[in-house]
């Protein structure tokens, strides 16, 4: 019970500060969470309420916040800590769940394009074909989403598949040099 408790006490003590998920990140990394149900019970509690938060912010709020997580993940990107920018990303692409205007579709596809480089990082290619495939069915000429979907293909050996999804994106962008250079 007192693991529960602490649980919440440490999403409750960062949630105010700027660079909360990092402390949160790295003091949880250094628990022990034993694979119990109260345990599982607690943080599927934070997902509630975390979502609850989502939903009781205005749209222009939600998107705001989108974009800074997304921003916040871009550094964590480039400093390298793919598992916390994995997260940054996740809570952005939730913040942006459920709009469907123009620009919010724009900014779910850049999130889930970075989901799918996150997850080509850490080996995980069904993920990134999932995460491309997420973004294709918002934008289906959307070159560099066709790229990444090519990336995770080729690592699972779709050799066929990955050359039909580079020959769509090599006649939308001809210019495009990764593009070529995978083909």
């Amino acid at each position: 019970y007192n693991l529960i408790a602490k649980i919440y006490e440490l999403q409750n003590k960062f949630s105010q500060s700027v660079d909360y998920r990092q402390k949160e990140h790295d003091m949880i990394s250094q628990m022990y969470l034993p694979d119990h149900p109260r345990v599982q019970q607690a943080c599927s509690d934070l997902q509630r309420i975390k979502m609850l938060e989502i939903n009781s912010l205005s749209r222009s709020e939600r998107l705001e916040k989108a974009q800074i997580n997304k921003e916040e993940g871009n550094k964590q990107f480039k400093k390298q800590e793919f598992q916390l920018a994995k997260e940054y990303y996740l809570e952005a692409l939730a913040l942006v769940e459920g709009i469907t205007d123009q620009s919010a579709n724009s900014l779910k596809v850049s999130i889930l394009s970075n989901l799918a480089l996150v997850s080509y990082k850490d080996n995980d290619y069904q993920k990134v074909i999932d995460y491309a495939n997420q973004g294709l069915s918002i934008d289906s000429k959307n070159v560099k989403m066709l790229f990444r979907k090519s990336q995770g293909l080729s690592k699972i050996c779709e050799y066929e598949e990955t050359l039909k999804n580079l020959e769509k994106a090599e006649t939308l962008d001809p210019s495009n040099q990764e593009v070529k250079n995978l083909i």
